[in-house]
């Protein structure tokens, strides 16, 4: 059974990702987060994310536990964010898993490698 209301997964919900779910929250979707950060990371400044701003909040980087968590729970994803740069791969790993929008993943490296940004730039014909 799944659940009516599609849902947006925001991967490290944290930081320059916090508006994404504010976002999402205001066109009327579900909201996951999945924090993909280990404990360690958060510190009194940088806070994990509340629970509460969540419909479903996952923690781990296991992409086929996540994506049979959200199967087994009947969640409807619909597209799925990157919220910090810690969460762009694993990001485009569900998006590819969940069969939703998500990035070419023979570039995966290229968005966190700037060589390997600037040979994609360069092999797609853009000036480097």
């Amino acid at each position: 059974m799944s659940i009516a209301t599609p849902a947006v997964v925001v991967v490290d919900p944290i930081l320059s990702g916090a508006p994404y779910c504010a976002a999402v929250r205001a066109m009327g979707l579900r909201l996951i987060g999945v924090v993909s950060l280990p404990d360690a990371f958060f510190t009194e400044r940088m806070r994990k994310p509340d629970p509460q701003l969540f419909d479903r909040l996952i923690g781990g980087t296991d992409c086929s536990r996540i994506v049979r968590d959200l199967a087994i729970a009947g969640e409807t994803v619909i597209a799925v964010i990157a919220g910090a740069e810690s969460g762009v791969s694993l990001a485009d790993r569900l998006g590819h898993a969940l069969g939703v929008a998500h990035n070419d993943m023979a570039l995966l490296s290229a968005r966190r490698n700037k060589f390997d940004m600037k040979v994609g730039a360069r092999l797609a014909g853009l000036a480097t």
